[in-house]
């Protein structure tokens, strides 16, 4: 099994279709090549087009699956509802392999109904889409700051100073972000893209520790 996410979780970044579609003709036939598309919703192109993603290629790579989430764009992270986007064969393998009753009816009911709501998944990631940009731009105007392009519902950061240390003085006025055990994101913070006064309130708690205020 080779795992790709595209968008990537932590770093926000795109994979792109070329180096997966580069994946599937390298993969060996037997290795199946799973791409975790948890935030495709947010993964915009150019003004007028639609979000990127590589469903359309599992017609020509039968190894192909195409992971998604309602966590993220359809506002449902309680309902622990995913799906999967394979050919029919590689389908009912999956199938094979399902826990029995691994999804509650109250989860499948609530997402058969948000399936359907079109205009409502639209307004959250066009809402997401706006605080990101919002977000990012308000972290690069703080000295000592390093947002990262992203393509999802958060952004990671770059810090001159302890991420662990930052992320303590914001704690103490409120404000909760992401730090990674990874050494090579010491250094580094992700930020989930909040309601606007949200962000208000983390961008001053920020500039507030940047600054050296206490």
């Amino acid at each position: 099994l080779v795992f790709i996410c595209d968008p990537n979780n932590p770093t926000g970044n795109r994979v792109g279709a070329a180096a997966i579609v580069e994946a599937l003709t390298r993969a060996n036939p037997e290795t199946y090549v799973a791409v975790d598309e948890a935030y495709w919703e947010f993964n915009l192109g150019e003004a007028g087009e639609a979000a990127m993603t590589v469903a359309g290629l599992i017609a020509h790579y039968p190894s192909l699956i195409v992971l998604r989430t309602m966590s993220k764009a359809f506002a449902l992270a309680g309902a622990r509802l995913g799906f999967a986007l394979a050919g029919r064969e590689t389908a009912a393998r999956l199938e094979v392999v399902r826990m029995a009753f691994n999804v509650n009816s109250l989860s499948m009911a609530v997402a058969e109904v948000v399936l359907n709501e079109a205009d409502y998944v639209r307004d959250v990631v066009a809402r997401v889409i706006d605080g990101r940009r919002r977000l990012t731009a308000g972290l690069a105007g703080i000295a000592g700051l390093s947002p990262l392009p992203s393509w999802t519902n958060f952004v990671l950061v770059g810090t001159v100073r302890p991420a662990a240390e930052v992320a303590k003085a914001l704690a103490d006025r409120g404000v909760r972000v992401r730090l990674f055990p990874d050494v090579r994101l010491s250094n580094h913070f992700r930020i989930s893209v909040g309601r606007p006064e949200e962000l208000d309130q983390c961008l001053e708690a920020l500039s507030d520790v940047m600054e050296g205020d206490s």
